[in-house]
């Protein structure tokens, strides 16, 4: 399991019960690293950053107590802002009808790079609906596990 995982382990109950989710743990930097839980509302309404610092509290807390870096580290809780990032399968079936960007670790008909209305989740897959080289709109379906990055396009 990895540093990030047993973070989400340790912290994503407790967040929840606190009215948060967790959309990404990303950990930065070789000799001081810098923990970063991007963060959002249950209750669907923007992070504040009252509620970063809230959240920070509280995790850092927790962090010490199972004590997981042999070195001191930052922590940093972000939200996820307007470009939000799409991580988990509940992102996307959360943002059906949104416009997305993707880019994927294998080329799908020779693109890596997809931008497009996201139709629907099915099963472990997105269906999108993009703009092939003839600019005519074309169905595309991808797999999750497939997908190296993922967020909204802002209106």
């Amino acid at each position: 399991m990895s540093i990030e995982e047993q973070i989400e382990d340790l912290l994503g109950d407790f967040l929840k019960s606190m009215g948060y989710g967790v959309v990404r743990i990303q950990i930065r930097g070789l000799d001081r690293k810098v923990v970063e839980i991007m963060i959002d509302r249950q209750d669907g309404k923007p992070v504040s950053m009252d509620d970063c610092v809230r959240v920070s509290k509280e995790s850092s807390v927790q962090l010490d107590v199972a004590d997981l870096f042999d070195n001191p580290y930052v922590l940093e809780v972000t939200s996820p802002g307007i470009n939000r990032p799409l991580v988990k399968k509940r992102d996307f079936e959360r943002f059906v009808g949104e416009n997305i960007k993707v880019k994927t670790y294998t080329a799908f008909d020779g693109r890596r790079h997809f931008q497009g209305k996201l139709q629907a989740v099915v099963d472990d897959s997105i269906l999108m609906e993009v703009k092939d080289e003839n600019q005519q709109l074309t169905p595309v379906t991808l797999l999750l596990e497939d997908i190296e990055k993922a967020k909204l396009i802002p209106n």
